[in-house]
């Protein structure tokens, strides 16, 4: 299950960040989707740092998605 929701502006994919393990550190991974005719389909998967996801919000890329 996913802990954090956003909504990228740029690209209009919904984002899922979740920590998992990855090269042997915890760290949050996005996973990027598109719901198309009510599928979902993963568009990407890629670890990320915490200083990246509040850069996205600061600059106004992504946007809290409370679904």
């Amino acid at each position: 299950k996913a802990e954090e929701k956003y909504e990228d502006l740029d690209t209009g994919y919904k984002i899922a960040v979740s920590s998992m393990e990855y090269n042997k550190k915890l760290r949050p991974m996005v996973v990027a989707y598109a719901i198309i005719e009510s599928e979902i389909q993963a568009v990407t998967v890629y670890p990320t740092s915490r200083k990246d996801i509040e850069s996205k919000l600061k600059r106004g890329r992504w946007i809290k998605n409370e679904e």
